[in-house]
């Protein structure tokens, strides 16, 4: 009887982690999210000073989560968010309009992406 309880507590305690964690990275994912979406706005206004700043406060918050989420998902994930961050830093410098949208919106999707991958681990799991 012992095991049986120990194996339903163990089970517990990993899907309130896993639960947990998918939070984590949604609350994250929507800072950064709002982020791009102010550097979008900025960039359509030819607002090249806020969107700079903008994209500075983007980078900064990036750094924070940059650290802690490859113990959640995939390296790659974070390499490539980190790759197009220093693209669209040259493409605001540059005040090139098309880059700069073309890679704000592949950052958007990119984030938006990773609490719904992490779920969809979670219910294979399950």
């Amino acid at each position: 009887m012992k095991p049986l309880i120990y194996t339903c507590l163990v089970t517990v305690i990993i899907i309130f982690l896993s639960l947990s964690t998918i939070e984590m990275l949604e609350n994250d994912s929507d800072v950064l999210e709002n982020l791009i979406l102010e550097i979008e706005n900025h960039v359509l206004m030819d607002r090249w000073e806020e969107a700079g700043l903008k994209e500075k406060q983007l980078k900064a918050q990036w750094e924070k989560y940059e650290k802690k989420w490859p113990m959640f998902i995939d390296h790659a994930e974070v390499d490539n968010i980190s790759y197009h961050l220093s693209e669209l830093e040259v493409f605001v410098e540059n005040k090139d309009r098309t880059l700069s949208e073309a890679k704000l919106s592949v950052l958007k999707l990119l984030v938006k992406n990773i609490p719904q991958k992490e779920y969809a681990i979670l219910q294979n799991i399950l």
